[in-house]
């Protein structure tokens, strides 16, 4: 007889007193001490919607073109929050009428981990790539928000998907019982019955408004906390803790094409109030200008020579119309789940066995890896006419990205350096 699972050993497995640390390729070593502040973020890391994101590559289909590039969101979710977690312990100079350095307070540092932990709970399957051909309300930051939400449409999808994985009805339930997997709800819930030292719905309210929801409402109630609203800008914003770690990732994976010093951008990081609004706003030392432009330039880099290879786009093109032809053609099969729940595998394994037609082929080509369509300019792959890069799905090639981000980074050249 397997030895009975004590559940709430398993809800609380990282315990209080114990550091978490991860090997990482990039940092050496990720960790999350016994301090108090980083208690909730232990918690976080044997949640269902977390795990999930072991089997999300951050770089999409990158790897099928070049095989290193197969960093996931979950490493990089951890890099992000170990990234906080330096910040968080620096003295950084913030401004209210006259410079101050000091270090964040342990409540800001702890939303601040939390936030960025939890920051990409919503990606979709292979990242970015499907953003392209679902709605708005269907991108990974509102659904990373709605599954922050106990009371909605993505979190009851989730919750069923989950059941399902989980054997059926009150699956959850018997999959916790056998190794100690819950979701985020659960997890705060238990901790608030059994810890006392949090508000479930007070920490989701923060995390959420942290991550962008509801500007102004969610000003007001940072505020009220004491949480600096900046902190905001380091979870998302032009030169954020979540893009420093993105970009770092991607030259690793990629071969170490360009690079940049990330600890010279953190170490620049003030906190300023800008005089039209009032408002406290991230900003940069101007000794950080250098490394801010080699940030720039590494991301021109990886756009040109890898995020725009024509093999690669080929790749996500025949992704992009296997799953657009089953949301909007019922002729070519329907998903049993919205496609925001789903893994990268176990998308292709439901566009393979719900799929039909040329759906259904697509989906075993890439899933076998051939043929790749390299130059996809004139590939008869559809049931249609012929497809160019340019022309299959209308406005996705390139999109004028770069030109975007270095305007975005430009902009922050010229207003936000202190």
């Amino acid at each position: 007889m397997p030895e009975e699972i004590d559940i709430k050993k398993a809800l609380c497995r990282y315990r209080k007193e114990e550091p978490v640390e991860f090997s990482d390729p990039i940092f050496r070593k990720l960790a999350l001490t016994e301090a108090k502040e980083y208690n909730i973020a232990k918690q976080m890391l044997d949640t269902f919607e977390f795990n999930r994101l072991h089997h999300i590559h951050q770089a999409g289909l990158q790897f099928y073109v070049r095989p290193s590039a197969t960093g996931t969101r979950f490493s990089h979710s951890l890099g992000a929050a170990s990234l906080a977690k330096e910040i968080s312990e620096m003295k950084i100079k913030i401004e209210r009428g006259s410079w101050d350095r000091k270090t964040l307070e342990p409540e800001e540092r702890k939303y601040l981990i939390l936030s960025l932990l939890l920051h990409d709970i919503g990606q979709l399957p292979f990242s970015h790539i499907l953003e392209g051909v679902l709605p708005e309300q269907q991108h990974h930051e509102m659904i990373g928000l709605n599954l922050l939400k106990e009371q909605s449409d993505v979190r009851h999808n989730f919750d069923r998907y989950f059941e399902e994985l989980c054997g059926g009805s009150n699956g959850s339930k018997k999959y916790l019982e056998q190794i100690g997997l819950v979701t985020i709800p659960e997890k705060l819930e238990y901790l608030q019955n059994h810890d006392g030292e949090i508000d479930k719905n007070d920490v989701l309210d923060t995390v959420s408004y942290l991550l962008g929801k509801d500007k102004e409402e969610g000003e007001k109630f940072l505020e009220e906390k004491g949480i600096t609203p900046a902190l905001r800008d380091m979870v998302s914003g032009p030169i954020d803790i979540d893009r420093i770690d993105h970009l770092s990732r991607d030259v690793y994976f990629f071969g170490g094409i360009g690079d940049f010093a990330k600890d010279a951008i953190l170490s620049g990081y003030r906190i300023a109030e800008e005089k039209a609004s009032g408002e406290m706003k991230l900003c940069l030392s101007s000794k950080a200008l250098p490394a801010l432009k080699q940030m720039l330039y590494t991301r021109e880099l990886l756009y040109e020579y890898f995020y725009d290879d024509p093999w690669v786009r080929g790749c996500e093109i025949m992704l992009q119309q296997a799953v657009l032809n089953l949301i909007t053609d019922e002729n070519y099969g329907e998903f049993p789940h919205p496609v925001y729940v789903y893994t990268d595998y176990h998308l292709l394994h439901d566009l393979i066995t719900h799929g039909k037609n040329s759906t259904k082929i697509l989906a075993q080509q890439l899933l076998h890896r051939t043929p790749m369509y390299g130059r996809v300019y004139e590939a008869d792959i559809m049931e249609t006419d012929k497809y160019t890069i340019e022309t299959a799905i209308p406005g996705l090639y390139k999109e004028n990205r770069i030109a975007k981000e270095a305007n975005e980074l430009q902009q922050t050249l010229r207003e936000n350096i202190r």
